[in-house]
């Protein structure tokens, strides 16, 4: 199936969107969020819904094209990184990220605080540079005239 570029635009405005809703967590100190527990679950939340709708994008670019199925989450950030639709080092800066979604789904009863907030202050950007990478892809396959 060719790509539909209103599908991934549709997936890229709603990870930024939550990813977006963690920039007001971000500007607050270290125990200042500490200390509030529903700013973190908040967090947490939009953070997971960030990553997952991420990874959503990258498997439907990995379906789209014929790209080899990736075998998990992780992998499939790889595989836009094989088929240079993704930098190496923004493959690298997002496992981390995808990492983190898995622990916050599955092992939600320890999650680390303090990882949280360094992912929300240090690497919120790696959301904006997946959107710019993809979107220049996405311009190479669907040229602007035949939008699909």
């Amino acid at each position: 199936m060719p790509v539909e570029r209103k599908k991934v635009l549709m997936r890229l405005e709603k990870m930024e969107r939550f990813a977006g809703q963690l920039r007001q967590p971000a500007s607050k100190r270290y125990k200042e969020f500490q200390a509030d527990v529903l700013l973190q679950a908040a967090t947490e939340r939009f953070l997971q819904l960030a990553v997952e709708t991420l990874i959503d994008t990258a498997n439907y670019l990995c379906s789209a094209q014929g790209f080899r199925r990736p075998t998990s989450y992780q992998d499939a950030i790889r595989v836009l990184g094989e088929n240079n639709i993704l930098s190496g080092s923004l493959v690298t800066k997002l496992q981390p990220l995808v990492r983190l979604r898995n622990q916050l789904v599955h092992v939600y009863w320890d999650i680390d605080t303090r990882r949280v907030y360094r992912v929300i202050t240090k690497q919120l950007d790696a959301f904006d540079q997946f959107s710019e990478q993809v979107l220049r892809y996405l311009d190479r396959v669907v040229p602007p005239r035949s939008r699909r």
